[in-house]
């Protein structure tokens, strides 16, 4: 209880830092004239995506990323590595105002990946992809969404906010973590052992066939699937822990 109460005290100081400063920063508003271009980067293994985005995870050689977007929003993304780690942010975190029915679309192709993260709005999805690694994390903090499929030993998900990750595949072991009124639905990953929690209005969908370990703090729901032996559950609130 006192962990998930630090969890969403941190959550809300980083929504607030986050929103003070977007009222601060400059935004750029799309000329209406939308280009492609491709930009080349060394390999890497972790993707972190900040702003209003919408990346397409694909199988292949690393290093080739291809953006499409207005000229002058384009003008101020940044598409780069730092370490293994490939960024995809504004400048000086400029806000992006797309014309209407234009985004920014990027086409990343990746071998293995064990870090995706996203904060903001934008969107995150494999495309006939099936993304592979011995550990795994994958985090969103904002309203954007993530859908992938993974396969995996060790899975680390968190939602901070009203977004949703949607997960397919399998992972042994799945840690999840939600803050927010967001949703965490992993009813097509299947899991052995989970151990899962939220402290919000967001609900987690969870497949576990083994160990299920479920605790809530507030009003979300945990649903479950996949009959599991052992079941250690703990609501704190109205929320409710219940199989499918």
């Amino acid at each position: 209880m006192k962990n998930l109460k630090i969890y969403t005290s941190l959550f809300l100081f980083f929504f607030v830092i986050t929103t003070q400063a977007q009222l601060r920063n400059k935004t750029v508003s799309g000329n209406g004239n939308v280009i492609t271009k491709t930009i080349k980067t060394t390999d890497y293994d972790k993707i972190a995506v900040a702003g209003i985005y919408f990346v397409t995870l694909v199988e292949g050689e690393e290093g080739q990323i291809t953006i499409k977007g207005e000229e002058n929003l384009l003008e101020v993304t940044i598409i780069e590595v730092n370490g293994n780690s490939l960024v995809i942010k504004t400048e000086n975190n400029t806000n992006l105002k797309p014309s209407r029915n234009n985004k920014i679309e990027v086409l990343v192709p990746v071998q293995s990946v064990s870090v995706i993260s996203l904060a903001g709005s934008g969107d995150i999805r494999t495309e006939n992809l099936n993304l592979k690694s011995e550990d795994m994390e994958v985090s969103l903090a904002g309203s954007g969404d993530i859908k992938l499929v993974i396969e995996t030993s060790n899975l680390l998900t968190k939602v901070a906010g009203s977004g949703d990750i949607e997960l397919a595949g399998k992972a042994t072991i799945l840690t999840g973590k939600l803050a927010g009124s967001g949703d965490l639905n992993l009813f097509n990953l299947s899991t052995e052992k989970a151990d899962v929690s939220i402290a919000g209005s967001g609900d987690i969908m969870v497949l576990c066939t083994e160990d299920l370990k479920a605790r809530i703090a507030g009003s979300g729901d945990i649903v479950y699937k996949g009959n599991p032996r052992i079941k250690d559950t703990k609501t704190a609130g109205s929320g409710s822990i219940k199989s499918f």
